[in-house]
């Protein structure tokens, strides 16, 4: 007989090896031999293992939740993964599972597990409890935009998602380019801002109008954004509607909310059919004259969502340094058509806002109401128009047509003269005209061109000369209209930003044929002592330079990209025909009472519920005034019935399939024991080696290699840990069915389920010993054999050959 212990975890190579506790194997560096007809005993099974897990399957795999009422909330569906869980570990999938499919991102959830204590008094159960809390306000960054349709090779974008950079746009193609964020806005206070926005010149000619660069900005519902791989297509994406919408249209700046159209029944459609924007205010052209007054100038436009009143803010400022820094616009900048200034402050929600364009809950009117727009007498408020129902809200730009910013004139080449006969004192005259040329700076240090001789006066005046202006250098161009100024510098021997500046230098294309050249303001420098001075531009008018226009982008946006949803809760995929209902108020009533979001970084009155099971009327019943039917508004709008319910209310241990919570309460507590799939009845051990051995297993409908089946009330537990413990209370000796010796380096352990799957529950460490021996029965009769054979070999060598016995009488006696 032998004794054969075994571990899953064993000492290989002086390394410390730890192996499946449900399927391992030692190593026997001297063989174990094993005779013919032998037989197996498990004699001891030690072992770690979860008394009971929470299986989710199809039948218990939802949650549904939402924060605030469910006139302007979605209610979420979170999907559980499939499997057996132990209470910390479905604790934890739990809030993953929440957290994936919650567009609110505002808000974050969490899950705990606390063991109960069945034997206590009182008993305790186990208990899942599930809370929200309010996010920690993120940092503005560059977002991580996408390139729609084929069109792209006529833009660069350029992302940097990092805190405080830019992602970056051009259009230097022919073609519009749309871009979107598909992350979406952070709906608790996120923005979106657009930057850089300019003049642009459409054409080469220095008579062209300059107007801003074409561009479409603004969020839309995902309902029509991202029911579809190609989000370019005019049914899901098109950058003329918007929940918001900012277009430049050359010289006018146009905001418009997206709304139904007249006497369409139906507005609840994934597209834009059925809707139409309505303008609520436009910014004519002399409002933008107004505030960009050269062509250096730029504006940012940003869009806010204001969470406490569920709107939409437009708010402009204007860099007057080529971009590097924007400032607050003061009120006023004109009147607008809608009879208001252009320019205006409020506080919206809470939140404080100067440099206005807009706000969909209108311009006040200066009376207490909100102003009309005079264009098509819709008002400037409208309602809802930010509501959670759409999240996420995704931004969009889309660059019309290739985009250029006026950087100068390019005068390569090009000569003026001193124009003589009108101006100096005494009067210049014709011995006294000289001309220069223009060649472009080389140095490096910021400057445009160098002013040179290129004819002499035959007289030179001591006035002003060609040799008092050669070496000038001019820089720091600027536009208004077709007026050029450019800063005048004495030489290029340091850099701009360190020059002095000695004059202006002004090109009117207006004056004289070719347009007229004035400096002035040099009061005497270089020996000059005529100001302003006059110069005619010779040959042509100068073409204008230009760059490609680069737009910055940043904002704060959602950090992950959740699914959306249908209105049932059904998750949109690529492959989704429609997209999420597309929830519009019916009409231009602007309704008081508007239960919004907190604002960001206060405490969190918000109302709140979960789903855990299908409700019937009465459940329903129960809830007449809570965010599950609630209205949100004084006049009330009808709800459509909730369309899809959760299932794990018996899982997670909850009696109500569902749960409300007040604007103080974020937690939701189970209340009674949660569901738990106890563990499997017995385990089934096998020593695959052992290759003669064989069981039939009913549950599994097979044959295997069990040698001992052990009921899981036969284990004993550790009041200090969780070890269990097998001690067989007899030898159950199992045929090995071996014909020949079989001789073992090397020995496996399986541990199955009834089913013939492996015992995964089992957690490290498993120890068994087992006995094999010669099978008792075989062994006596081969014991038997031999002593046969033993006693035949003995009469054999007694037997007398040499003569016969005969029995006489006396051997009878008795007999």
């Amino acid at each position: 007989m032998s004794l054969i212990s075994l571990s899953s975890k064993s000492i290989s190579r002086n390394d410390t090896t730890q192996q499946a506790p449900f399927n391992f194997k030692n190593f026997f560096p001297q063989p174990i031999i094993i005779k013919p007809q032998s037989q197996v005993c498990l004699t001891t099974f030690y072992h770690f293992r979860t008394e009971g897990l929470y299986n989710i399957n199809a039948n218990n795999d939802l949650i549904g939740f939402c924060f605030g009422d469910r006139q302007f909330n979605n209610v979420m569906y979170a999907s559980l993964t499939h499997g057996n869980y132990e209470g910390d570990d479905l604790a934890t999938e739990v809030a993953r599972a929440m957290n994936a499919a919650n567009v609110q991102q505002n808000y974050e959830w969490t899950c705990t597990f606390t063991i109960g204590n069945p034997s206590g008094n009182p008993v305790t159960n186990d208990k899942f409890t599930m809370t929200y809390s309010n996010v920690t306000t993120p940092d503005a960054q560059g977002g991580t935009w996408s390139l729609l349709s084929s069109r792209s090779q006529n833009g660069t974008l350029q992302n940097n998602d990092t805190v405080g950079n830019f992602s970056e746009m051009t259009n230097d193609g022919d073609g519009p380019i749309p871009i979107v964020l598909k992350n979406g806005l952070l709906v608790h206070e996120g923005y979106v801002r657009f930057e850089n926005i300019g003049a642009t010149h459409e054409h080469a000619s220095l008579d062209d109008p300059i107007a801003l660069s074409l561009i479409n900005m603004g969020l839309i519902s995902s309902s029509m954004a991202v029911d579809s791989s190609d989000m370019s297509r005019a049914t899901t994406f098109n950058s003329q509607y918007g929940e918001i919408l900012v277009e430049t249209v050359a010289d006018e700046i146009q905001i418009s909310t997206l709304g139904q159209r007249q006497g369409t029944k139906n507005i609840n459609l994934p597209n834009n059919r059925g809707k139409d924007q309505v303008y609520r205010r436009i910014f004519n052209k002399a409002f933008l004259t107004a505030i960009l007054e050269n062509s250096t100038d730029r504006i940012a436009i940003e869009i806010h969502r204001i969470s406490s009143n569920y709107s939409w803010v437009v708010k402009i400022q204007v860099s007057t340094d080529g971009g590097t820094t924007y400032s607050d616009l003061a009120d006023g900048k004109g009147t607008n058509a809608d009879g208001r200034p252009n320019i205006y402050s409020e506080s919206i929600g809470g939140v404080p806002f100067t440099s206005l364009l807009y706000s969909t809950i209108g311009v006040p009117d200066g009376s207490g109401g909100r102003a009309i727009n005079p264009v098509n007498g819709k008002p400037t408020a409208t309602a809802n128009s930010a509501s959670n129902r759409k999240a996420p809200f995704i931004p969009f730009m889309e660059i019309l047509e290739r985009a250029e910013h006026t950087t100068g004139l390019d005068l390569t080449n090009e000569t003026f003269s001193l124009n003589i006969g009108t101006q100096g004192t005494p009067t210049l005259v014709d011995d006294n005209q000289f001309t220069m040329s223009w060649q472009r700076d080389t140095s490096g240090r910021g400057y445009d061109y160098g002013m040179f001789e290129d004819t002499a006066a035959v007289t030179p005046s001591a006035q002003i000369n060609s040799t008092l202006l050669t070496d000038f250098v001019i820089g720091n161009p600027t536009i208004d209209e077709g007026t050029f100024k450019y800063d005048v510098f004495a030489d290029n021997s340091v850099p701009i930003n360190s020059g002095v500046k000695i004059a202006d230098l002004i090109y009117d294309m207006d004056e004289t044929a070719n347009g007229q050249w004035e400096m002035s303001g040099i009061d005497g420098a270089a020996g000059i002592s005529l100001d302003p001075i006059l110069f005619n531009q010779d040959a042509k008018k100068p073409d204008i330079e230009t760059d490609d226009a680069i737009f910055k982008l940043e904002g704060i946006f959602n950090p992950a990209n959740n699914p959306v949803t249908l209105s049932n809760g059904e998750f949109v995929s690529e492959s989704s025909i429609t997209g999420r209902q597309h929830d519009e108020p019916e009409d231009e009533t602007i309704f008081t009472g508007l239960l919004g979001d907190t604002l960001l970084g206060a405490d969190l009155p918000q109302s709140s519920f979960i789903v855990l099971a299908r409700a019937n009327q009465q459940t329903l019943g129960n809830f007449p005034n809570a965010p599950v039917r609630a209205n949100g508004m004084v006049t009330p709008k009808k709800l459509e019935p909730l369309q899809r319910f959760g299932t794990s209310f018996k899982v997670l241990g909850f009696n109500e399939p569902i749960i409300v919570n007040d604007d103080a309460t974020f937690d939701f507590e189970s209340d009674t024991k949660p569901y738990i799939q106890m563990d499997e009845t017995s385990l089934h051990i096998s020593i695959p080696e052992l290759t003669g051995v064989i069981s039939f297993e009913g549950e599994a409908e097979n044959t295997a290699k069990t040698i001992k089946i052990i009921p899981k009330n036969e284990f004993t537990e550790s009041s200090t840990s969780d070890v269990m413990t097998f001690t067989a209370p007899y030898e159950e000796w199992i045929d090995i069915n071996n014909a020949e010796p079989l001789v073992l380096n090397e020995m496996t352990m399986q541990v199955r389920k009834p089913d013939g799957t492996m015992a995964t529950n089992l957690k490290p460490i498993t120890r068994a010993s087992i006995k094999i021996q010669e099978n008792p029965e075989v062994k006596k009769l081969e014991a038997q054999r031999q002593l046969i054979e033993a006693m035949a070999s003995t009469k054999a060598q007694s037997q007398n050959t040499g003569r016969i016995n005969f029995v006489d009488a006396s051997s009878w006696v008795a007999s």
